[in-house]
């Protein structure tokens, strides 16, 4: 409807949200949530018409900030099924100044507190020693890219872990990786999982 005002929201857009109660109304006003850490400023949230929640998990975050379960509906969130273009193995290798044919652990996640990707360079400085041929590859972007390219540098991993920032059809990445590793905390739903049943990964999760 063309007086309809909606945003999505990913981290904390309270403050946006604010000022868009205040400057849109009397439009109604709807929100997306894909994540289910708390909110901080729920009282924002409160002015909505209507919140899209895309899973029960993200539902039930909004409920305990005190949100009304009638404003709350999941609308769960969907990948797209065309095909994306082919890469091979040694492409995403070669590209980082890899040997084309050493195993590759991919994250694929945003960079924040909750994906855990503290835990992820733990993994490979135990493996270094005991997997030296193993390379970690972690795709997204976010607010820890500066802290985490520090740490990495600080444990001497910048040739074992790579940053990629982010990437688009990320289908690609998958098919072109040996294993996909997650160490995330907190899903809101959990798309790349989608996205790895889709690209029929031919190792382990």
């Amino acid at each position: 409807h063309r007086d309809l005002h909606s945003f999505p929201t990913r981290r904390s857009s309270d403050f946006h949200i604010g000022n868009a109660g205040r400057n849109s109304r009397p439009r109604p006003l709807v929100a997306t949530r894909r994540v289910t850490f708390p909110i901080k400023h729920p009282g924002a949230w409160r002015q909505l018409t209507a919140v899209i929640a895309i899973s029960d998990a993200v539902r039930v975050s909004l409920m305990e900030a005190g949100l009304d379960p009638a404003r709350v509906q999941v609308v769960p969130s969907a990948i797209s099924l065309a095909r994306v273009s082919q890469v091979t193995q040694a492409e995403i290798r070669t590209a980082f100044g890899w040997a084309p044919e050493v195993p590759v652990a991919l994250n694929v996640a945003a960079l924040t507190a909750e994906k855990g990707h503290t835990l992820l360079l733990d993994a490979a400085t135990l493996l270094r020693d005991r997997r030296p041929a193993l390379r970690w590859l972690i795709a997204g972007d976010g607010p820890l890219r500066a802290p985490l390219e520090a740490e990495v540098a600080r444990r001497g991993l910048q040739n074992v872990v790579r940053l990629a920032g982010h990437v688009r059809e990320v289908e690609r990445w998958i098919r072109a990786a040996t294993v996909l590793v997650s160490s995330s905390a907190a899903e809101g739903f959990g798309s790349t999982y989608m996205e790895i049943g889709r690209a029929s990964c031919r190792e382990r999760v």
